[in-house]
């Protein structure tokens, strides 16, 4: 009998490394392996090589659109629970309406209550 369980990855994209300092902060005991990324193209590149779980991606940057960002990945990963997180969102949603029912969409800045939940639950869908 196999006992050995299975960690579940978790990718967060974001600019700002603050941000993303902060997010894994909050996010250390969903008790899954989280990689941190601030350029889009090096979060592409871990797509391409190893599976992962759950996406959460900013939408304003720099390099990169957020959701370009989210349907190269989501190509990549089509199992991929994606979650897209904005200071905006309300603005981004009537000018990019996702109709995609694996996404969900967090407001920054975000309750840590909210954020977490989120997480636990996309994390427990990608089964």
């Amino acid at each position: 009998m196999n006992t050995q369980s299975v960690t579940k990855t978790l990718v967060l994209l974001d600019d700002d490394a603050n941000v993303l300092k902060a997010l894994q902060r909050e996010l250390t005991q969903q008790g899954c392996e989280i990689h941190t990324f601030t350029r889009p193209l090096d979060a592409l590149n871990l797509l391409q090589h190893r599976p992962v779980d759950v996406i959460l991606s900013d939408l304003c940057m720099p390099q990169m659109d957020g959701r370009e960002f989210l349907r190269q990945a989501a190509a990549l990963q089509p199992q991929a629970v994606l979650i897209t997180l904005s200071g905006y969102l309300e603005e981004e949603q009537a000018q990019h309406p996702v109709s995609d029912a694996s996404w969900r969409k967090l407001e920054k800045p975000w309750c840590s209550t909210e954020l977490r939940n989120t997480i636990a639950e996309a994390l427990a869908l990608s089964a």
